[in-house]
């Protein structure tokens, strides 16, 4: 499944300061269109999901961990 413009967005975010680890909060500030609850547990499903797809697409190099 190709990747929608919001996952590259988040992708070349993450790859543009690799050895930083980025918050759920800071990519909403990125990529305003991500969505981030007020949850401890679970910020961001979106995210997970995002993450997910992002280490299964073939199209990029897997830098999430």
């Amino acid at each position: 499944m190709a990747l929608t413009s919001k996952e590259w967005r988040v992708y070349n975010l993450l790859k543009s300061q690799p050895d930083h680890w980025f918050s759920c909060e800071e990519i909403k500030k990125e990529v305003p269109d991500v969505v981030v609850i007020d949850d401890e547990r679970n910020p961001s499903a979106e995210l997970t999901q995002m993450r997910i797809k992002l280490n299964d697409s073939p199209e990029i190099d897997k830098i999430i961990t």
